[in-house]
């Protein structure tokens, strides 16, 4: 579970994510729709401690991640700013590996995938 927060004063607005791991098998076009029709999106990482969450989520399985190249522009799914790479790149469709590097792939592979669901939560501050 990963917390977001952001927010003006009065009004602090927090996103909870919660992970889900799917051991079914999907080219990454399949998973995201999955995902977004089932959860969130596919998931977005943004420093290494969430890497390494997910690998030992998917129990060190390659599954698919939220990230495709558009138009020689890599981009989340979600739209998220890429802050946070741990790769080369060839291909169009990123994926965790089982030692918690990344790389790519021809989209229309089949691999598991890691998804999300985010839960905002709003609080007042005084």
């Amino acid at each position: 579970m990963y917390l977001i927060s952001s927010g003006i004063s009065p009004l602090v607005s927090c996103v909870v994510a919660q992970l889900h791991f799917v051991s079914d098998t999907l080219t990454w076009d399949d998973a995201q729709s999955y995902c977004r029709t089932n959860y969130t999106d596919l998931v977005t990482i943004n420093k290494e401690e969430e890497n390494q969450s997910l690998l030992n989520i998917s129990g060190k399985q390659e599954f698919w991640i939220g990230l495709k190249r558009y138009n020689d522009n890599w981009q989340w799914s979600n739209k998220d700013e890429v802050t946070y790479s741990k790769w080369k790149r060839d291909f169009f469709c990123a994926f965790i590996q089982s030692d918690g590097s990344w790389n790519d792939t021809v989209c229309f592979e089949n691999l598991p995938f890691m998804c999300y669901k985010a839960n905002k939560i709003l609080r007042h501050t005084l």
